[in-house]
């Protein structure tokens, strides 16, 4: 009904009923069955696209605004009309219509008589031409001609399978990623080679390995996998290509996450236990000691709660801790006993993100799944996710997958699936963020545990078309006392992680109160429409995701709609420069050790100016100086 409005026209009575009276099975109707089929298929996309809050929550305000008796006595109107304009344009065409085909009559009169005197003419003079067009058409076809075009219309059905179909089209796209390799681009190698390599998958005319099940998930869903670098390049057979060497180092330069530098008192104190525990080999003294540590503001408090934790799980859990000793206990027991209590600590840091433990699936990769394959009705299953909790829905920031002492294959296949649920907690973020030029495009993070040793990696939107996988951190958590004191920097990154995955919630929830701020305008009181806050510039860039198919079946396996998306819906030069967000200017100026020397607000001496770590913005002078010194300087 809505194919040819975008999502702001919904609310635009005369483009709505244009659209409508030009197509005929709703010419003849009424305004008021019209009308009524307009906010029934409101409602259906309401509740069919309920995870993503934006879309729905506006639907559910058209549905008010066109029940409104403004809004209907407007639609009467309209549509009235435009079923007069669609009448006068039929009787215009049906009369144009007339008198072009007395005109084509004479002149196809004409016509018969002078092919007549040709084809007199040419008989008279004994040429071996055919009598009729008819006969000359036949006559032109030789006998095998025939046979190739018989052969190919009788075998149209035999070839015309959906999918066959869908991936010949997709190998004649280009993705528009624009980053040039090898006479194409590499959005568009991953998802040509993926596609070649799920067509003999799916027809099991030859064995498949891993590897390429690996590769083959990853480039139907647009993921380059930068955490095995050597594996792609051998997927892309780029070895050693200078472009591709490019690609691959600014890529990785590019989303390295910089660790900020950690609270003074926490390394100190980290410094001190560490060494207090290497001597005495007693964690009642080094907890002593960090319960008398004075913290000046609740977030040190908590960074230093974290630190006993790391204790109480070092000392609680010698039989955990003891490799000998792995065949007696399951993944479960070191991510409930290990991995979750530190990740709960370092989340109540700020309490902004929640730990959900325990198999489950996020919404949105259920609902895509289900919507490709009726027959199932669950998505990725996490072991653990961290999770924003807005008003209406869990936003997933953070996905986990746990194993004990997991096979190569085990741990390829728990990659392969990260990789995605991680692109579809991306994927929900961008659809949830509103219109801002200078926001910056969020990343989505992931880990993966085995026993001990644990990978943390993160997937940005790099270009249109194209995600990028990169891994930031190889961590082992100490199972001894000893080991406590390398385990600072390994705790630092996860620190790091957690705190920007809440600047991640943080957008999500002002996106939210934009909307909930719209939706109680004055305007909406009145009974108007609310104006469409168009969605954020980077929802154009996203594409869909692999989900495997039933009881991982591959006769049953379907190829993502849409895997190359729409080429005009974007600025692609807008998203291919400083395509993580980020400020150039602060990055290069503001180095790691100016960082620490910010005071508690986040100000610092910067190249004559202030600059605020928090809000990226320089200031003539700090906040609390007096402002008759400063005059008095100049």
């Amino acid at each position: 009904m809505f194919s040819s409005l975008t999502v702001g026209d919904w609310a635009n009575i005369d483009e709505v009923a244009k659209n409508l009276a030009s197509q005929p099975k709703y010419a003849e109707q009424t305004a008021e069955k019209v009308k009524g089929l307009v906010v029934k298929s409101i409602n259906t996309i309401a509740k069919k696209r309920n995870e993503n809050f934006p879309l729905s929550n506006y639907c559910n305000q058209l549905v008010v605004f066109y029940k409104s008796k403004h809004a209907t006595n407007r639609f009467n109107k309209a549509w009235l009309l435009e079923q007069e304009k669609q009448k006068v344009k039929y009787f215009g065409r049906l009369t144009g219509a007339k008198a072009s085909s007395l005109g084509a009559i004479e002149l196809g009169k004409e016509l018969d008589n002078e092919i007549e005197a040709t084809l007199t003419s040419t008989n008279r003079s004994g040429d071996n031409l055919c009598n009729t067009p008819v006969e000359a058409m036949h006559s032109a076809t030789s006998p095998n001609q025939e046979a190739i075009v018989g052969d190919k219309v009788s075998n149209c059905g035999a070839n015309g399978d959906a999918d066959n179909d869908l991936i010949s089209m997709y190998l004649g796209k280009q993705e528009v990623d624009g980053l040039h390799l090898q006479g194409t681009t590499v959005g568009t190698a991953i998802k040509h080679k993926a596609l070649r390599i799920f067509k003999t998958w799916k027809a099991n005319d030859l064995p498949v390995t891993n590897d390429q099940i690996h590769w083959m998930k990853c480039g139907l869903s647009s993921i380059l996998d930068l955490v095995n670098v050597a594996s792609t390049e051998e997927f892309l057979d780029c070895y050693e290509n200078e472009h591709w060497v490019l690609i691959k180092d600014d890529l990785a330069a590019r989303y390295r996450v910089m660790e900020s530098p950690m609270n003074e008192l926490f390394n100190q104190t980290w410094d001190v236990v560490a060494s207090l525990l290497a001597r005495t080999n007693d964690a009642s003294i080094a907890k002593l000691y960090v319960t008398q540590v004075k913290a000046q503001n609740r977030e040190t408090r908590k960074l230093l709660d974290l630190i006993t934790v790391v204790i109480s799980i070092v000392d609680g859990n010698s039989f955990l801790l003891e490799p000998a000793n792995i065949d007696r206990v399951t993944e479960f027991d070191f991510l409930l006993q290990v991995w979750g209590p530190c990740l709960k600590a370092i989340c109540d840091v700020h309490s902004v993100l929640r730990m959900k433990a325990g198999e489950s699936s996020p919404r949105l990769g259920t609902m895509a799944r289900k919507r490709l394959y009726d027959e199932v009705n669950v998505g990725f299953k996490e072991d653990l996710r961290l999770i924003y909790d807005s008003h209406h829905k869990e936003h997933d920031l953070l996905c986990l997958e746990a194993s004990k002492s997991g096979s190569s294959a085990k741990l390829t296949s728990d990659t392969t699936k990260l990789y995605r649920e991680a692109k579809d907690n991306l994927d929900d973020m961008v659809n949830h963020l509103l219109l801002n030029n200078s926001l910056p495009c969020p990343s989505s993070w992931f880990m993966q545990t085995n026993g001990l040793s644990a990978q943390v990696g993160s997937i940005h939107l790099s270009h249109p078309g194209l995600y990028v996988v990169t891994n930031q951190a190889s961590i082992r958590f100490p199972s001894n006392f000893t080991a406590i004191a390398d385990f600072k920097e390994p705790i630092t990154l996860i620190i790091n992680m957690i705190f920007k995955l809440e600047q991640n919630a943080q957008l999500i929830r002002q996106s939210i109160d934009r909307i909930a701020n719209e939706s109680s305008s004055l305007d909406t009181s009145m009974g108007r429409p609310r104006t469409v806050i168009g969605p954020c510039d980077w929802v154009y860039s996203t594409r869909p995701t692999y989900y495997d198919p039933p009881f991982d079946n591959p006769r049953n396996a379907k190829v993502p709609l849409d895997l190359f998306g729409t080429a005009d819906a974007y600025d692609h030069a807008k998203h291919t420069s400083h395509a993580d967000g980020s400020n150039p200017t602060t990055s290069s100026t503001i180095s790691a050790e100016l960082l620490r020397n910010a005071d508690d607000f986040g100000w610092l001496k910067a190249d004559k100016k202030y600059f605020n770590i928090y809000t990226k913005a320089y200031a003539d002078r700090h906040p609390f100086s007096d402002v008759s010194n400063i005059h008095q300087n100049d």
